[in-house]
């Protein structure tokens, strides 16, 4: 299985590294961490909730970090993300 295109919307997030790998039945294993930066762990621990809010998708997933004290803004042309 090709993983480029994984590898491509995980540079969305700068602040996190990640490691996608597959087995030989096309199972993906995506390993997400951070150096330790508290926003990133905020964002990290959100991100494993998704399974709960996955119904309200990204924006809700934005709302969810709202409402914990992170605004998340991205530039027009979509390649830079910020989070205050």
């Amino acid at each position: 299985m090709d993983t480029r295109p994984l590898t491509a919307r995980a540079a969305c997030c700068p602040f996190f590294d990640y490691t996608i790998s597959t087995t030989d039945n096309a199972e993906i294993t995506w390993l997400i961490v951070t150096d330790g930066d508290p926003v990133a762990e905020s964002i990290l621990d959100e991100m494993c909730r998704l399974p709960d809010i996955i119904a309200d998708g990204f924006p809700g997933l934005l709302r969810q970090l709202d409402t914990i004290g992170l605004t998340v803004a991205t530039s027009d042309d979509g390649q830079r993300t910020s989070v205050s």
